[in-house]
């Protein structure tokens, strides 16, 4: 917000903008891309957060709110095209992961996990409850 002022300013002293002009359409612009941008890595940092085989109460708390705030981005309708292709795209990964790699049996279980969190996720942001 800061940036955009100084711009303002500097564009404002350059004769760029008119001094007559409506700055809160700026300000209302620089909300919605800080906004954006939050929603983004809100749905970056749930899809990297990895939850322990033996969750504590508080991860277990951080998994919920990564979650909540990754289906909160999903349901603004501007961001929803994105949000639901990453989530698509985890999901593919992790059903190729399954089917070409032949893994463990642990990482089995633990794709298998992912899979179905991913597909519980879609669906939040698809049909809330």
């Amino acid at each position: 917000m800061k940036l955009g002022a100084v711009i303002l300013v500097a564009s404002l002293l350059a004769g760029c903008v008119a001094p007559d002009r409506d700055t809160s359409t700026l300000a209302a612009t620089d909300r919605a891309a800080l906004e954006t941008g939050q929603a983004i890595l809100a749905v970056d940092h749930a899809l990297e957060y990895q939850l322990p085989d033996n969750p504590t109460a508080a991860e277990l708390k951080k998994a919920d709110k990564l979650t909540a705030e990754m289906v909160a981005a999903g349901q603004i309708t501007s961001l929803y095209p994105w949000v639901s292709g990453r989530i698509e795209l985890e999901i593919s990964s992790t059903r190729h992961l399954l089917n070409d790699t032949h893994p463990d049996e642990n990482r089995v279980r633990q794709l298998n996990q992912r899979l179905k969190y991913l597909q519980h996720v879609k669906l939040l942001i698809d049909a809330p409850l």
